[in-house]
């Protein structure tokens, strides 16, 4: 096919999108917000089959702040097919030396402890540090809705580099983020997220979803593992905002190594 009529058809109509999340988490205690806009490229739409609605390609700058870090960069999502989404993205990142960041540790195997733990040794060592990193990656999700019943199943990859700080000796950091120690200048992370919800309707575009999401971490290199399962609670009053609270029990981690000890977040979203 001529490669001018390939892209006036298949990248025809583009649209604007994008999201704003602001969370807050403990006993991880973190808050943070994450804004993203971009163009949806619609393609493979076919009108009345379900599992070739909404399908394209996404293209976003998204930039993530805290009070610890700030990244930056770019996210690509292709929806092939209602049931599959795959996503690449790059990302800088800029750590401020506050709230436990960047903190260097001697091995890759200590335990850095609960975040006040973390700041009682970074007070009595002086290893806090200003910094500088990038990290790019990729995802695969599968997701699908039968009836009232939801799940999503999500694998993701990525690669971590972390410039060692000037006069730090160590090898690793707790990446707050992510929530495990990484190996300095180059680690990887392979992570999953699973979620099965159970729908109620309500008004037209408003529903609740209740259920169960299990999360997996691992760092290849530093070689830390974060396991954590329990509730997720969805209110979407419309299609534009979203109220998410998840309570989880620890059932792998370094820090927290009882299920009675929850993690617990909320978040707000709200889709351009």
């Amino acid at each position: 096919m001529n490669i001018l009529l390939f892209l006036s058809t298949a990248f025809a109509e583009p649209t604007p999108t994008g999201q704003v999340t602001s969370a807050i988490s403990y006993n991880r205690l973190g808050v943070s917000l994450v804004g993203q806009y971009g163009t949806h490229i619609p393609m493979w739409e076919k009108e009345g089959n379900a599992l070739f609605q909404n399908t394209g390609i996404d293209i976003v700058g998204e930039v993530n702040t805290t009070p610890a870090f700030t990244r930056t960069g770019m996210r690509v999502t292709v929806l092939p097919i209602a049931v599959l989404k795959l996503q690449g993205f790059a990302n800088a990142s800029y750590y401020f030396g506050n709230f436990q960041t960047l903190v260097g540790y001697d091995t890759l195997g200590e335990n850095y402890g609960t975040n006040s733990e973390m700041a009682d040794y970074s007070d009595s060592t002086g290893r806090q540090y200003s910094g500088m990193g990038w990290t790019a990656g990729g995802s695969s999700t599968l997701q699908a809705k039968v009836g009232n019943i939801v799940f999503s199943n999500t694998t993701g990859y990525s690669t971590w580099n972390i410039t060692t700080p000037d006069g730090e000796n160590g090898v690793g950091v707790f990446e707050r983020e992510k929530e495990i120690m990484v190996a300095l200048e180059n680690d990887t992370i392979v992570e999953n997220n699973t979620l099965l919800l159970y729908q109620i309707d309500q008004e037209t575009d408003k529903f609740l979803r209740v259920g169960n999401l299990t999360t997996y971490r691992h760092s290849m290199t530093a070689e830390d593992t974060l396991f954590r399962t329990g509730l997720l609670f969805v209110a979407q009053k419309n299609p534009n905002k979203s109220h998410i609270v998840i309570a989880q029990s620890y059932i792998q981690d370094r820090a927290f190594n009882s299920p009675i000890v929850p993690y617990v977040a909320y978040a707000y979203k709200y889709t351009l």
